[in-house]
């Protein structure tokens, strides 16, 4: 399996990056609502086990030339919109630099 990721493991990943991103994120001054996510993946089609077994789909990764067989690879895009799961809302991950900037005080007097 040199080279392929099964699909659910990539977007698996995704998740949990957001998700990280999300925590991380909780309680700070600057927010980033994540939208819309668009993934296009070169796939490979295989049944795993014989006929009975479910069809599998792996994410090829370029070889070091960049460049994978198209005889053998379909192209696969996949529109995500991230919820969260407790609250049902758009996802907001924070800005993840130092602390937040001090707001600006008004003048006195």
């Amino acid at each position: 399996m040199d080279g392929r990721l099964g699909l659910a493991e990539v977007i698996e990943s995704l998740r949990a990056e957001l998700d990280e991103a999300a925590t991380k994120g909780a309680g700070k001054r600057i927010q980033f609502n994540v939208g819309a996510v668009d993934l296009e993946f070169q796939v490979e089609v295989s049944r795993e086990g014989g006929a009975s077994a479910k069809v599998r789909f792996w994410v090829v990764e370029a070889g070091v030339d960049g460049s994978v067989s198209s005889a053998s690879t379909q192209t696969v895009k996949i529109h995500l919109e991230p919820v969260d799961s407790v609250t049902k809302t758009q996802v907001a991950v924070a800005d993840m630099g130092g602390p937040a900037p001090a707001r600006p005080t008004a003048a006195a007097g």
